[in-house]
């Protein structure tokens, strides 16, 4: 099974907080100066204190929002809503976006079991060795040794998810808004290509001092439209996570192990899968499943703003680039307003209200109109995978019975098989021989 060790890359690949997703847009009729400080000016002191202003401790943890004093505008941002909680800029980063890479404080150590018994453990050393002794070192390090298990990793994801939808509910709350932002370019990874060094570097974290210069700042505006578009990404983590949260994964890393290169048939993974442990696929507690409708949703209605305001969002064309300047994206929103994607925004309502006819390709490559309801298991989440997958396997070791005809309640004419399974399952002929002998899970010469 090569989807699990794509799965397990993928899982690694989104420890380290290097992606920060800020989106696109501009409000209609809105204008603001782009400004990038290209001359040199002079290095000052940032500092966080209790005599600071809110206003003042929010501009502190922005100024401080680099890879190396992170840590301390974190901070800065908690001294400013403890001030005054209404503070919009300090709420954004510390509410928003920062908060959904606290995540991974101490996520270098907490990880070490899971990784140790995945024979791990020398990579993650010299990822841990290679990066320079700054208070960003000490805070991902900063942790108990204590995800050991499938299980708590998928905890850890859970809580990442939940804090991308916090994010998503603070952008819906405050849809109205506009935030003038202040970026490092070399942090958030936009802009990439301009030359320059991190902004600030740590003189002491105690006292909450850094030495920053402004070499490489840009001041970039945030209005309705780009919160709109924002959200819509930000739903989309949500999504993603859904992936590795919603359902019992515990034994897919000891399948990991058993067959690294993929050779076992579908029936014996799953039969594998389910002896290591009988709960497996069963739904987990922590899952944002149903949040699905309102993320889909939230996209159609964002997706109508967008084509109602295109002369405003996009009034050059979406050939054009920098139409937007002084937004973050300054490419502007284009959507285009065609048959296709107005009969795309109505396939999206219909989906989202229940099930619809459409044409899909059956086993035997035939276009097939059929009955589907796309969002079954978001609106009534299955509780046992096992009950509606594979029931029989083939003489290949390929899955040739379905346990539900109508695969959790998306196939309403109960014709899954026709369109889930392998063309000609249950004959003789096997295309992909088996290579890997596991005794116990290798008896694939009969049916079941």
């Amino acid at each position: 099974m090569k989807t699990l060790g794509i799965a397990t890359k993928a899982l690694f690949k989104i420890f380290l907080p290097t992606l920060l997703i800020l989106a696109i847009g501009c409000k209609p009729n809105e204008t603001v100066i782009e400004k990038t400080i290209e001359k040199p000016v002079d290095e000052k002191i940032v500092k966080v204190d209790e005599t600071m202003t809110d206003a003042e401790l929010a501009d502190s943890g922005e100024q401080l929002l680099t890879f190396t004093t992170f840590p301390l505008a974190e901070k800065a941002f908690q001294m400013a809503l403890n001030k005054n909680p209404e503070n919009l800029k300090a709420q954004f980063y510390s509410e928003g976006f920062l908060k959904v890479y606290t995540v991974y404080k101490g996520i270098l150590t907490r990880i070490k079991p899971f990784v140790r018994k995945q024979g791990k453990l020398k990579e993650l050393e010299n990822l841990i060795n290679s990066i320079p002794n700054v208070p960003a070192r000490k805070y991902f390090l900063d942790g108990a040794e204590d995800i050991k298990t499938v299980s708590d990793l998928q905890n850890f994801f859970f809580e990442h998810q939940q804090n991308w939808n916090g994010f998503r509910k603070w952008l819906i709350k405050n849809y109205d808004k506009t935030l003038t932002l202040n970026l490092d370019p070399l942090f958030l990874l936009v802009n990439v290509g301009i030359e320059g060094k991190y902004a600030c570097e740590m003189i002491d974290e105690g006292t909450g001092k850094a030495i920053c210069n402004y070499n490489n700042v840009f001041q970039k505006k945030l209005g309705p439209a780009d919160l709109m578009g924002l959200r819509q990404m930000v739903g989309g983590m949500v999504l993603y996570f859904s992936f590795f949260t919603s359902y019992n994964l515990e034994g897919f890393d000891k399948l990991a192990t058993l067959d690294p290169d993929g050779k076992l048939s579908a029936k014996q993974s799953y039969q594998y899968l389910v002896d290591v442990n009988s709960n497996i696929f069963t739904l987990r507690q922590k899952n944002l499943l149903r949040e699905t409708i309102s993320i889909g949703s939230d996209f159609s209605e964002s997706a109508k703003y967008a084509i109602k305001y295109q002369k405003e969002l996009c009034p050059k064309g979406s050939q054009v680039t920098r139409q937007r300047a002084g937004f973050l994206f300054h490419d502007g929103i284009c959507v285009a307003s065609d048959t296709e994607t107005d009969r795309s925004l109505k396939m999206l309502e219909q989906v989202l209200s229940g099930p619809v006819k459409t044409a899909l390709v059956n086993r035997q490559g035939q276009r097939v109109e059929t009955n589907v309801d796309f969002l079954s298991w978001f609106r009534n989440p299955t509780v046992d995978l096992k009950t509606i997958g594979p029931a029989e396997f083939d003489s290949c070791g390929r899955v040739s019975k379905l346990g539900d005809k109508t695969f959790g309640g998306i196939f309403k004419d109960k014709n899954a098989e026709d369109f889930m399974l392998e063309p000609d399952a249950g004959g003789a002929y096997c295309s992909q021989p088996m290579g890997l002998i596991v005794p116990g899970y290798n008896s694939n010469t009969t049916s079941q």
